[in-house]
C-alpha cells in the first residue's frame, strides 16, 4: 500500500511495516519498550479495517491475563470500529484459550480444576505412603511439581523421562499415583489445559479443523517464551495466517 491510511501515520516505518503487512504469516522482532502492544493493537484494527478480516476469525494470545486485558481495552478505544466487532474477538493466554476448548468440547468447568491445597496435600500423602523421607519436604514436592511440569510441557512420556534430583523409580510412582487420583476424581490441573487440548486436536481431525476455521488469524505476544507443548498446539491451529 502506497498511501498510509491517517490510523497509523503516528507509526514509526517499522511498525508501520508490522501493521499494514498482507495476511500470510509474519514474524516481528523487537526490543522491550518498542511498541510491541501497540503494534498488535493496531494491527488488528487494520485487519478488520482495511483487509476485512471476520472478528470472529481472529484469536489474540498473550502469556498473562492482565496483559490480554489490557490488549483488549485498548483495541476497544479504537472507537472507530464498532463495538461489537471489537467484542468478538477472542483475546487470551494460552490456557485461558485452550481451557474453553477443552469445555467445548469434553465439558470441562472450574470445579474440575485441581486446587493448589488439594494437590499439595495429596503430594504429602503420597510422600507418606511411599515412606519418602527428605530434609524438606515441601522443597522436595515444588521440585516434583517443577519436573512433571517440565516433561508434560515438552510432551515427553513417562518412561522416558529422567528428573533432576528426584529417583526415576520415586518420579514414576509419584506421577503414575497422581495421575490416577486425577482420573478417579474427574481433576484436571494446569499443564493438563495444554496437554489435553494438544492430544484433542492431534487426535480428532473434525475438531482440529473446527478451530482451525474458527481462529483463521492468529497473533501471538512474546512468542519467543512458549513451550513445546504450546507450538505444537498453534502449529496445528495455525494455516498460515500467524502473527508473533
Amino acid at each position: 500500500m502506497n498511501k498510509i491510511p491517517k490510523e497509523y501515520i503516528s507509526l514509526n516505518v517499522n511498525q508501520q511495516k508490522a501493521v499494514l503487512s498482507s495476511l500470510d504469516a509474519h514474524m516481528v522482532i523487537a526490543g522491550p519498550g518498542s511498541g510491541k502492544t501497540h503494534v498488535i493493537v493496531n494491527r488488528i484494527h487494520y485487519m478488520i479495517q482495511y483487509l476485512k478480516v471476520d472478528p470472529r476469525k481472529i484469536l489474540v494470545i498473550t502469556f498473562t491475563k492482565a496483559a490480554a486485558q489490557e490488549m483488549r481495552t485498548r483495541f476497544m478505544q479504537m472507537n472507530d470500529i464498532a463495538l461489537e466487532q471489537a467484542s468478538q474477538i477472542s483475546f487470551g493466554t494460552f490456557h485461558a484459550i485452550f481451557f474453553k476448548m477443552l469445555r467445548r468440547v469434553y465439558g470441562y468447568r472450574v470445579e474440575h480444576l485441581i486446587r493448589d491445597d488439594e494437590k499439595f496435600i495429596l503430594l504429602q500423602k503420597m510422600m507418606a505412603e511411599m515412606e519418602i523421607e527428605d530434609e524438606d519436604p515441601n522443597e522436595f514436592i515444588e521440585n516434583f511439581l517443577k519436573e512433571m511440569a517440565l516433561m508434560r510441557n515438552n510432551l515427553i512420556q513417562l518412561k522416558y523421562y529422567h528428573p533432576d534430583g528426584i529417583s526415576q523409580e520415586v518420579y514414576h510412582k509419584m506421577v503414575t499415583e497422581y495421575e490416577k487420583y486425577k482420573s478417579r476424581h474427574n481433576k484436571i490441573d494446569f499443564d493438563d489445559m495444554l496437554t489435553h487440548c494438544y492430544y484433542m486436536l492431534s487426535e480428532n481431525p473434525q475438531i482440529l479443523s473446527y478451530y482451525q476455521d474458527l481462529y483463521q488469524h492468529i497473533l501471538i505476544d512474546e512468542f519467543q517464551d512458549i513451550n513445546r507443548v504450546q507450538y505444537e498446539i498453534i502449529k496445528m491451529l495455525s494455516n498460515k495466517n500467524l502473527t508473533f
